[in-house]
């Protein structure tokens, strides 16, 4: 796994800034670099939490020209304002609009959470999955760490977990504690080394 590390490494030195659509694009832009290196990197991928789909639209871009899948899990509730279903799977939408009309057959929708009952069962129709996105936005350690698990449970080979620096310290701490947690029980480490001058609020898991 030590080029895979180092792809990730090289690509937090590429993009720097802390800027919502600068961190979309380094994501997009790691995921196109494990799929490109010389090892291979075979699998769909997952997003579990997709927001306004400002990710989304970069993973749909790399899985879609391997013939891979991108597979959503949210249930679009905006947490901060307590709203299930409301405008942000709208607007979701219209951020993917223009991938989607060409990539259809690339994206897997899911719109409920990921603790939902049957959620293994889903994606265990889509292995193998090579990478995976957890948002960070929850509101316990347990919902993180849960989300953690079940990727590990599919074998995922990368998983980036967001907000484990999040600028908001109850955020932090609850994302921070779960990859610990995780870590602790679990064949994966944390990529080390990524740009020390550039606040990468996300981190990266390998899998031994």
């Amino acid at each position: 796994m030590k080029e895979i590390e180092d792809y990730i490494i090289e690509s937090t030195y590429s993009f720097t800034s802390s800027d919502g659509l600068e961190i979309n694009r380094r994501i997009g832009m790691i995921v196109h670099n494990l799929f490109t290196c010389r090892r291979g990197f075979a699998g769909n991928v997952v997003e579990i939490g997709a927001g306004l789909g400002n990710t989304t639209i970069h993973f749909l871009k790399t899985a879609c020209s391997y013939n891979k899948k991108v597979i959503v899990i949210d249930p679009f509730e905006d947490f901060d304002a307590g709203v299930f279903g409301g405008y942000l799977y709208d607007e979701f939408l219209t951020t993917i609009e223009s991938e989607v009309e060409s990539k259809q057959e690339c994206l897997i929708l899911y719109r409920e959470p990921s603790q939902e009952k049957g959620m293994k069962n889903k994606l265990i129709e889509h292995l193998p999955i090579a990478f995976a996105f957890v948002d960070g936005i929850q509101d316990t350690v347990e919902n993180v760490l849960s989300d953690l698990v079940l990727m590990a449970e599919l074998d995922t080979k990368v998983i980036c977990v967001d907000d484990v620096n999040s600028n908001n310290p109850k955020r932090k701490k609850i994302v921070s504690s779960a990859v610990f947690e995780f870590i602790k029980n679990h064949p994966y480490n944390m990529v080390e080394n990524i740009n020390p001058k550039a606040h990468i609020r996300e981190a990266y898991i390998i899998k031994e």
